[in-house]
């Protein structure tokens, strides 16, 4: 049996086979393909023949009784399962003969072994996300340049569901222009001072302390108190040397970059292998002395975190 994407299985829905596996984690594209399927059956007739199944705490025995039972007001039954992987023999000895009027789609990790061959419908866990957000805004009628949507994956990560969320919203606020630039993406998706916490540590590690301070001003001005400003670049600098360890034990960059969202550094892995692990380390320790001191002493702690920026800028690259 072949594999398709979300494309295919809707097309495929016109002469729906009687079983799909749905494997993969995409949460996006599962939502999407769980849409596709409720779609087959009227509205009406949904409390008759549509039903969602989870084995983990629904009876298998139930189940595979629904699936032999004829539709009631539609062409086909649709049952959806969650968990399928928790199916036994019941369900094992239906999927080796069933029922052509119904269509069963079952949830899976991955195909279990012994299973019989079945339509499989893969949502892939890897997506080109910037290249998804252009192509989503143009099937709407939106003009978004590139560097509108690197900039929403940067700060939002691959996670498919959320980037259309926040599309929608753009949508609505660019109803009239129907294009979406970096600053709509910066004003309505994300708190500017987001982006330039990011832009704040790229500046620091490359010692680049006239633009660290510039954009430690604004952060300032934006109503970031010292202490918020000081957690963040502990939670950045502490997330860049655990990916500097996972880079020293082999770990693959993208997978890197997923496991702690660390998405402004995509595209730079040559920069963070050049991250010293000594200095990041230098980094967090004075990180927590100036917190210390903004805790523990009458010293204002704006002027403590930029002598910070400037002392770290005035060594050597970390």
């Amino acid at each position: 049996m072949g594999r398709m994407d979300l494309e295919a299985f809707r097309r495929d829905c016109a002469e729906p086979k009687p079983v799909y596996y749905l494997l993969g984690d995409q949460a996006y594209l599962r939502k999407k393909t769980f849409e596709a399927a409720l779609e087959q059956v009227a509205r009406g007739a949904r409390t008759f023949d549509w039903r969602v199944y989870d084995l983990e705490k629904d009876s298998e025995a139930a189940l595979v009784e629904e699936c032999r039972t004829p539709p009631w007001m539609s062409p086909r039954r649709w049952l959806w399962v969650h968990n399928a992987r928790l199916g036994g023999k019941d369900l094992l000895e239906y999927l080796g003969r069933p029922s052509p009027r119904t269509v069963l789609v079952l949830e899976l990790e991955k195909k279990p072994a012994g299973w019989p061959a079945q339509p499989v419908v893969e949502m892939p866990s890897r997506t080109n996300a910037v290249a998804w957000v252009r192509q989503r805004a143009e099937a709407e009628g939106y003009r978004i340049d590139v560097a509108a949507a690197r900039t929403m994956v940067e700060l939002a990560g691959e996670d498919l569901q959320r980037l259309e969320s926040e599309l929608e919203k753009l949508f609505l606020l660019r109803l009239d222009q129907r294009r979406i630039d970096r600053d709509s993406v910066l004003g309505m998706v994300f708190p500017a001072r987001d982006f330039d916490i990011f832009t704040l540590i790229g500046a620091l590690a490359a010692r680049d302390s006239s633009r660290a301070l510039t954009i430690l001003g604004r952060l300032f001005e934006a109503g970031m108190t010292p202490q918020a400003v000081l957690a963040m670049f502990h939670w950045n600098f502490r997330r860049l040397a655990v990916a500097r360890e996972y880079l020293e034990r082999g770990r693959p960059f993208d997978e890197i970059l997923r496991k702690l969202k660390i998405w402004s550094y995509r595209g730079k892995e040559r920069e963070v292998r050049q991250l010293s692990p000594r200095r990041l380390r230098q980094v967090l320790l004075r990180l927590q002395q100036t917190d210390r001191l903004t805790k523990t002493t009458s010293l204002d702690g704006r002027t403590l975190i930029e002598r910070l920026v400037i002392d770290t800028c005035g060594t050597r690259p970390v």
